[in-house]
């Protein structure tokens, strides 16, 4: 499947008390929603509205496939799913 937004990892930083998204957590990183810093800045900006929601239904996915499928915890989509929801809850 093709996207249209930049591809991870994208870091969340704090700047002059505003919060951002760039490419990287470094100086001078690409910030993902600055149209003129970024091609990607108008689908990345869709993706991120889409998170919240994003986020429910892959909590839900998550629990469900616990109950659904045996050794679930080991599997490389779990740990992907918990890593995901980790970095965006904590």
């Amino acid at each position: 499947m093709e996207h249209k937004h930049t591809p991870a990892p994208w870091h969340h930083i704090e700047y002059s008390g505003y919060s951002q998204l760039h490419d990287g957590d470094h100086y001078g990183a690409t910030n993902l929603l600055d149209e003129d810093e970024c091609s990607a800045a108008h689908f990345n900006g869709k993706l991120a509205a889409a998170a919240p929601e994003l986020l429910d239904a892959l909590e839900i996915l998550l629990n469900d496939f616990e109950h659904i499928v045996k050794n679930a915890k080991g599997q490389p989509a779990y740990t992907l799913a918990k890593e995901a929801i980790k970095k965006a809850t904590e």
